[in-house]
């Protein structure tokens, strides 16, 4: 085996944490991928994993030769491709693992998937349903999308769309409790709120107003970290609720739920897909980044205006902390 293939199942090691998944991966079988690294870290003259009986971990010397890995397997990808750039969309083939918010899978992107599945029959989907945050290299995942502002680091995050947000409560719930009239009437109501991670911090509610985007901490009844069962739980009666308008436009649409504070415009916030900015880029992700913008055009939910203005060409994110999803 040359020393280029070496490093390409080293690499599938790492990101499957297994010499026998990454096998399963890269078809072949476990004692040729054991063989292989051996040779490699022969070679190099250094260990690159640590290896227990229960666990796999990069040692020092094998994080650094693991990013170098990344960007030598991504040149000689591109190089490849860079006069034989593929025509046909049905030869387009490979799995891809997306992570999706619970929220944008059921309401946008399950319903509008059969495009992409019909454009590209050969690529397997594996789609994870999750608002909770992720390790694209730990996990095997290519590529998430989530709701939230993005910070600089290793991660590359596409803008898609600015999404609306609304205010809102059960018929029930208003009729117990009454609506709240302005910001501050809000302090005598319970909410039912998002929180984040194993820190439990709540996220603040925004308002825009004369003097700017103001953020209120309303009293929670309820904390959730599902944006599923935080709209059920508003359905239920439990409280008020700040969430994303494509995640309750049906119970609105039939006074399941109803907009509270009307006259004070929510920020809308910005949806990113993410992906990791060194690790290989095949053509499935590579085809889906160019098709997933598609799933939030032509849908009254989002201000295409509104969105040109306010996203960035290009930005990135240490994905977790900053990004929600609800």
């Amino acid at each position: 085996m040359d020393f280029l293939q070496t490093v390409r199942v080293f690499v599938a090691v790492v990101e499957a944490r297994s010499f026998a998944k990454a096998a399963d991966n890269i078809t072949s079988n476990r004692p040729t991928v054991t063989n292989a690294v051996k040779a490699l870290e022969t070679t190099l003259g250094v260990r690159l994993l640590n290896r227990t009986t229960r666990s796999l971990s990069l040692t020092p010397q094998g994080e650094v030769f693991y990013e170098r890995a990344l960007s030598l397997l991504q040149e000689v990808a591109d190089a490849r491709s860079l006069f034989r750039p593929c025509s046909n969309d049905s030869a387009v083939k490979g799995k891809l693992r997306i992570d999706v918010p619970a929220a944008l899978a059921s309401t946008l992107l399950i319903p509008r998937l059969k495009g992409f599945v019909l454009r590209y029959p050969a690529i397997d989907l594996v789609i994870g349903v999750s608002d909770t945050t992720a390790n694209l290299v730990s996990e095997g995942i290519d590529c998430v999308i989530r709701v939230g502002e993005l910070k600089d680091s290793n991660m590359v995050g596409r803008p898609l769309t600015m999404a609306p947000m609304v205010t809102c409560a059960s018929p029930a719930y208003l009729a117990q409790h009454g609506a709240p009239s302005s910001l501050r009437g809000l302090a005598q109501h319970k909410s039912v709120s998002y929180f984040f991670g194993t820190s439990r911090r709540v996220m603040e509610w925004n308002f825009e107003t004369e003097d700017g985007i103001e953020s209120i901490h309303v009293p929670s009844g309820l904390l959730l970290n599902d944006s599923v069962a935080l709209v059920q739980a508003a359905v239920a009666g439990l409280g008020i609720v700040q969430v994303l308008r494509t995640s309750v436009q049906q119970h609105l649409d039939d006074g399941s739920l109803v907009a509270v504070l009307p006259d004070y415009t929510v920020p809308p916030r910005q949806i990113s897909v993410l992906y990791h900015e060194k690790r290989l880029m095949g053509q499935p992700l590579r085809q889906f980044l160019d098709w997933v913008p598609s799933v939030f055009s032509g849908t009254d939910f989002f201000d295409t205006d509104t969105t040109a203005k306010r996203l960035p060409a290009v930005s990135k994110d240490l994905f977790g902390t900053e990004l929600v999803s609800f």
